[in-house]
């Protein structure tokens, strides 16, 4: 629950910024409140309506809630839809799938990873495909 507080407490406190987000080769800007990196189908316990994301794909999933409407949050929390690949809503959430993404803004604002500010935009970051080996039980 810590998770999604924070999340929409961010969304609240937050002006939208400009955006410029390099993936794979690619490039969207606008504004936004808040971007999502995700490599997980969870925000907290709150399974994520992208079921195309898996850990060990090589790629991130990545949600940019273009406006500070609550609704749209919401939206991804409520799963009232199943997300595929580059897509938009009206509602303003765009999702994408990068292995290499750059993200910048006009200032420097703070990269939170887990609820710590550990840098700054601009921010790059890379899937380390299939680096680590994990045992399981099945």
């Amino acid at each position: 629950m810590g998770y999604l507080l924070s999340a929409v407490r961010t969304i609240g406190e937050n002006a939208p910024f400009p955006y410029k987000v390099e993936y794979d080769g690619n490039f969207i800007e606008g504004e936004a409140v808040m971007i999502l990196v995700l490599n997980g189908c969870f925000i907290g316990t709150n399974l994520l309506p992208f079921p195309m994301i898996s850990p060990d794909d090589g790629l991130f999933g990545v949600a940019i809630l273009e406006n500070a409407n609550l609704g749209a949050f919401l939206e991804i929390i409520a799963m009232k839809r199943s997300w595929t690949q580059n897509m938009s809503s009206d509602s303003g959430v765009t999702y994408l799938q990068a292995g290499t993404l750059t993200i910048e803004s006009k200032r420097p604002l703070d990269v939170d990873m887990d609820g710590e500010n550990y840098r700054q935009t601009p921010s790059r970051i890379k899937v380390l495909a299939r680096h680590l080996s994990v045992l399981t039980s099945n």
